[in-house]
C-alpha cells in the first residue's frame, strides 16, 4: 500500500500534477491547516485542498451544500459527464426545502441505488462545516466493513467543507478531500493519479457552480469582485493568507 510523503497531499511516488493544481484556489496556510474531518482518514495517500471566495454570507452558501447528492440537489458540476456513466445527476438552480434537514449518519447518494453508493454525513454544523465520509471497495463502489476486518481492497475517504466569513458579506469556502487506499502499491499509484485528475476537474467546476448559484440568489448587497472567474484571492483569515493573484491563472487546468 502506498504512503504519503506529507500531510499536504504528497504520495509515495511523485505526482506529475503540480501542487498548485492539486490545491486549486487554496492559500498555503489553508493547505497546511488542520480541518474538520482530517482524523477520519489518518494515513491518507491523497490529500486535496481547494478553496474559493463567494460574495454571499455563509448562511446563504451553506444550504447549497446541505442538498448535495444524487436525487437531491446534485453536485453543481458537469452533469452531462456524470450522466454518461448512468449517475442520473441533475444539479438544482434553487434551494430545495425538502433537502435542507441533514444530521450525522444521513446518507448522501452519488449514484442511484440499491445498493447504496455514496457518502455518510460524519459532522454537520450550520453554517460553518459539513464533513462527509466514504468507505467502499475502490472498483465496485460497495460499502466495506471496518478496516480491522481484514486486508481486502478498500478506499476510505473524507470530504470536508469549511465556511468562514470573508469581509462583511462574503464567504471563504475551503474543501478538503483525504483518501486512503488499500491496494497493491503500483495499482494504488495509478488509481490515485486518475482519481486526482477527475477530482480536480469535477470539484473545480462544483465550486464555481456553488459560487454562481449563491451569488445569484444572495440577499447581500456586497457586489462580487471583478475577476476572471478564478478562485479569487484568499482573505487574511485564520485559514488564509494573501496570495499572488497569478496563482489563480496558473492553477487553471
Amino acid at each position: 500500500m502506498c504512503r504519503p510523503r506529507d500531510h499536504r497531499g504528497g504520495r509515495s511516488g511523485a505526482s506529475a500534477r503540480p501542487a498548485r493544481a492539486a490545491h486549486w484556489g487554496a492559500a498555503p496556510d489553508e493547505v497546511a491547516a488542520a480541518l474538520p474531518g482530517d482524523l477520519l482518514v489518518r494515513d491518507p495517500d491523497l490529500v486535496l485542498t481547494r478553496a474559493i471566495t463567494i460574495a454571499a454570507p455563509p448562511e446563504e452558501v451553506f444550504p447549497w451544500l446541505v442538498q448535495l447528492g444524487q436525487g437531491r440537489g446534485g453536485f453543481y458540476s458537469y452533469d452531462w459527464l456524470e450522466n454518461q456513466t448512468g449517475l442520473d445527476i441533475h444539479s438544482a438552480d434553487h434551494i430545495l426545502p425538502e433537502h435542507q434537514q441533514l444530521t450525522s449518519g444521513d446518507r448522501i447518494p452519488v449514484a442511484p441505488g440499491p445498493p447504496f453508493y455514496g457518502f455518510t454525513v460524519a459532522e454537520v454544523a450550520a453554517p460553518d462545516r459539513l464533513v462527509l465520509e466514504m468507505r467502499i471497495h475502490p472498483f465496485t463502489g460497495l460499502a466495506t466493513p471496518p478496516r480491522s476486518a481484514g486486508g481486502n481492497w478498500r478506499l476510505d475517504a473524507s470530504w470536508a467543507f469549511v465556511l468562514t466569513p470573508a469581509g462583511s458579506a462574503s464567504t471563504r469556502l475551503v474543501t478538503r478531500t483525504r483518501v486512503g487506499l488499500r491496494l497493491p502499491v503500483a495499482l494504488a499509484l495509478s488509481y490515485g493519479l486518475v482519481l486526482e485528475a477527475l477530482a480536480l476537474a469535477m470539484e473545480r467546476q462544483m465550486l464555481l457552480g456553488i459560487r454562481e448559484r449563491a451569488e445569484r440568489t444572495s440577499h447581500s448587497q456586497e457586489p462580487p469582485p471583478d475577476d476572471d472567474d478564478g478562485p479569487r484571492e484568499a482573505p487574511p483569515t485564520r485559514h488564509a493568507v494573501a496570495r499572488n493573484p497569478r496563482e489563480d491563472k496558473e492553477a487553471e487546468p
